[in-house]
Order: C-alpha cells, then structure tokens, then sequence
C-alpha cells in the first residue's frame, strides 16, 4: 500500500494548525500553538505524508505567521 504525498487534505489539516497561531492571546499562548504546529509538520514529513518541499514551506508559512502574530502580542496572560 502506498501512501499518496502532499495529498490536498494534508495540506488543508496543517495549514489550520498553522491558522490556530491566529488564536493565541499572549507570547505564551503563541509559543505552545507554534510548537503544536511544529510538531504536527514534522510528523506529517517523519510519517512520509508530505515531502521534503512541502515540509519546507509549510514551515516557512508557520515561521512567518508566528512573527506576525508575535509582533502583536503582550508579553504574558492579561490580568483579570
């Protein structure tokens, strides 16, 4: 059985994760949604799903969104 790289649906699922950088209140927030999607794009390319091309741009989309995003954000969890 062979497994069909970059398929669209891939590419969909990991680019909401890189979308959920986008939800992330403070630096904190932002760190662990850019390591969950980090980690998703490495297993993507580790488990043969995408190829290394992809996995490259996937992460420079990921890299760009994290600064624009970080660049908006306090440094912590707003005090309530």
């Amino acid at each position: 059985m062979s497994i069909e790289l970059n398929k669209p649906q891939t590419l969909a699922n990991a680019r909401k994760k890189i979308a959920q950088l986008s939800d992330a209140r403070h630096q904190g927030d932002l760190t662990y949604q850019y390591a969950v999607a980090s980690g998703w794009l490495s297993a993507l390319r580790l488990e043969g799903l995408i190829d290394s091309s992809t996995f490259t741009e996937l992460s420079a989309e990921l890299n760009a969104s994290h600064r624009e995003i970080g660049a908006t954000l306090a440094d912590g969890p707003a005090n309530h």
